[in-house]
């Protein structure tokens, strides 16, 4: 009974023991996290305090002290004056940097440039030897009073010219504000002169809400800052200024002065990529049109084919003429009285390629005129109207040509040279034939006549017949020549003289009007 006792004592021991053991080794455990976690808490709020105390401003320095003692009870909505009827001053100093496009079409002109405002805040004062001789600082633009300045006129829809760069103050309250913009604003374009014409911009800046009871806008110099300046590609600044001007509001029933700042920009296009591009090409193309309109032609098909030539050339320069319309702004033939940014004056290049379509149009006009009276010359002979074009200036006189018979015309010189010889004309006809014959009476006439002045010595013979049978030679060979002689275009006659002269004269006067419309379109000083 006791052994039975004592073994479940032990055993009883050996269970406490080791549940002992087990919930130590958990004890242990819980512990040993709850330290990590512990560590883990410490070193993050030791990080934690170490940023914050870094981050945290050195409120014992001066320049901190400065900025707290100048933005302490400040208020950025109230105009910087000790009295409420005070005005402040602003002086203002332009710059400008760029032409960065103008736009024809809308009248709108694209600029970069810049402000330096100087204006004195009466709250921003304090005494350097206090602080350390500190005689500037500078604070965010947010903080402080600026004066508001808008573009009048402009397209965008934030006009506003306002950055957010910092201020820099003296001691005695001076405030210097820099403030670079781009800007796009109406600038009235007249293209009467184009390409080569001169506009005139005016961008005009100043507060919608003050008026010169308020602020009052000076500028420090008339002439902007150019230096930085950059040229554009198409257009040239030849002169720049600006000028204060005062606008009246009317509020109320009193009429208030309101500053404004007008920047006057002159400005020129540069011609040489129109000139070169659209102007030489369709003169080119010009020139070489009515030229070749009126080189000599062997056959009337050749003229049809000169006709075709000159409307294809209409049509190539139609398409460049497009092209010209696209780069031109639109404009009016009439003016409207009394209505801002209403010109007139059609282009000077669009007067240009309108003279060049006329002589070109012209020209093919006559070409097809002249194959007309080509045609009918033969048959209905030279008009009454066209008979001066023929005429010999040198003896004032129509001049002798030799003529080209028809084939009628021949077989009645054949029979009549043959009856004068007493041959009886019972060959065939045709040109071979007449001319055998004529070269067979040629040879018997000269035979004879050779006969008869051998028989001059022997016979008694008289004076008059050796005349008559010379000039009987003489007029044969002229006839044996006229039949031999092929017809072809070298002949001349008075219907290829005219046709000739015609040319000529078309040509001359279509170059001349050609000349005379280039010096119009580069000295324009007329329009």
């Amino acid at each position: 009974m006791l052994q039975h006792q004592s073994r479940f004592l032990i055993l009883q021991w050996k269970v406490k023991f080791e549940n002992n053991k087990a919930s130590s080794l958990l004890f242990h455990f819980f512990n040993f996290v709850l330290l990590l976690f512990i560590c883990a808490s410490l070193i993050q709020n030791t990080s934690a305090s170490t940023n914050k105390s870094q981050n945290r401003p050195i409120y014992n320095s001066t320049h901190a002290r400065l900025i707290r003692f100048l933005t302490k009870n400040y208020d950025t909505r109230m105009r910087p004056v000790l009295h409420p009827t005070d005005a402040i001053e602003v002086g203002v100093l332009l710059a400008a940097y760029q032409i960065i496009d103008v736009d024809g079409k809308r009248n709108l002109i694209e600029i970069s440039a810049s402000f330096e405002m100087v204006w004195t805040d009466e709250y921003l004062r304090w005494e350097p030897s206090n602080y350390e001789n500190s005689v500037e600082v500078y604070l965010p633009a947010s903080s402080v009073w600026k004066p508001e300045i808008f573009v009048f006129y402009s397209s965008k829809e934030g006009s506003s010219i306002k950055g957010d760069l910092n201020v820099r103050v003296n001691s005695d309250g001076v405030v210097r504000y820099y403030v670079p913009f781009t800007t796009t604003s109406l600038c009235p374009i007249d293209v009467k002169y184009f390409p080569f014409d001169k506009q005139h911009c005016v961008i005009k800046f100043g507060s919608w809400a003050n008026t010169a009871d308020s602020v009052i806008f000076r500028l420090l110099s008339p002439e902007p800052n150019l230096e930085d300046f950059y040229d554009n590609q198409e257009w040239v600044l030849n002169h720049c200024y600006a000028e204060q001007v005062l606008n009246f509001q009317q509020i109320g029933n009193q009429s208030k002065q309101a500053p404004v700042i007008a920047l006057h920009m002159h400005i020129e296009r540069q011609s040489f990529y129109y000139i070169f591009n659209l102007v030489v090409p369709s003169a080119l193309i010009t020139v070489v049109s009515v030229i070749g309109f009126h080189l000599p032609s062997a056959s009337t098909g050749a003229r049809l084919t000169k006709v075709r030539l000159g409307m294809m050339t209409l049509l190539s320069m139609s398409i460049v003429l497009l092209t010209v319309v696209t780069d031109m702004p639109k404009f009016g033939l009439e003016a409207v009285p009394g209505k801002k940014g209403s010109f007139s004056g059609v282009p000077l290049m669009g007067l240009y390629y309108f003279g060049l379509l006329l002589i070109v149009s012209f020209s093919t006009v006559t070409t097809s005129w002249f194959v007309s009276i080509e045609k009918r010359l033969i048959s209905d002979g030279i008009p009454w109207y066209l008979q001066w074009l023929i005429l010999d200036w040198r003896n004032l006189s129509f001049q002798r040509y030799k003529p080209v018979c028809s084939s009628e015309r021949k077989q009645s010189l054949n029979k009549i040279a043959m009856h004068e010889l007493g041959m009886n004309p019972t060959s065939p006809s045709g040109n071979d034939s007449s001319a055998g014959r004529l070269r067979s009476c040629q040879d018997n006439i000269a035979e004879r006549l050779n006969d008869v002045r051998e028989s001059e010595k022997n016979v008694n013979c008289s004076r008059e017949m050796i005349t008559l049978l010379e000039k009987l030679l003489y007029e044969v060979r002229i006839i044996a020549m006229v039949v031999n002689e092929p017809l072809d275009s070298t002949v001349k006659t008075k219907e290829s003289l005219l046709i000739r002269r015609m040319d000529r004269l078309s040509l001359t006067v279509y170059l001349i009007t050609f000349v005379i419309f280039t010096l119009m379109f580069f000295y324009h000083d007329w329009y």
